[in-house]
């Protein structure tokens, strides 16, 4: 204390030296951290301004994705048993072979299977179907027209009794490709 009292500028220095290192340093320490807290509120305050502004743009291309996935959707068959949408598909083909005249000596199904990197199936059909060849553009063509997607896979015809006014008669065989939807696509999407 002595040294103090000889020396008062030493006893105000370590006044000072006491207020900066245990008030006035936490204090400063306090600000830098408030203002780094505030910096990391400001950057998430504009991404969330800009997340709000991109919001009626996001939502369009919401209902454009949307619109675009029925359109997809709809070039398929819907999903459901398998049976059942086989045996749909052969029916409906029969009427159409029966509508162009044209008789049919083998329908039948191959493996089914899925399309990499979707859940779609892709059923086989193989068709045989015998009638007159001047009908034969007028089947294929109903056979094509249809909403959902049918891949002609493969194609060959053998005509027989050609002759200089009649283009005689085919004997058609096809490979169809078929593209059906699993049941949850069908539902949708609602969010």
């Amino acid at each position: 204390m002595e040294l103090f009292k000889k020396q008062p500028l030493l006893l105000g220095l370590l006044i000072v030296l006491l207020l900066i290192r245990f008030i006035i340093s936490p204090i400063i320490d306090w600000q830098n951290d408030s203002l780094e807290e505030i910096r990391g509120l400001q950057k998430k305050q504009q991404k969330t301004q800009f997340a709000l502004q991109r919001e009626a743009d996001n939502r369009t291309l919401l209902q454009s994705i949307q619109r675009q996935q029925t359109q997809f959707s709809d070039l398929f068959f819907k999903g459901g048993d398998e049976a059942k949408f086989k045996l749909e598909r052969q029916q409906w083909l029969e009427e159409l072979v029966t509508k162009h005249n044209f008789k049919a000596t083998n329908i039948g199904w191959t493996n089914s299977s899925s399309v990499p990197n979707t859940s779609i199936i892709k059923h086989n059909l193989q068709v045989r179907i015998e009638g007159h060849l001047s009908k034969l553009p007028a089947f294929q063509s109903d056979l094509e027209s249809t909403r959902q997607w049918i891949e002609l896979d493969g194609f060959s015809v053998s005509i027989k009794r050609q002759i200089k006014h009649n283009l005689g008669q085919a004997t058609v065989t096809l490979q169809l490709n078929l593209f059906q939807l699993p049941i949850s696509r069908e539902e949708g999407i609602d969010e």
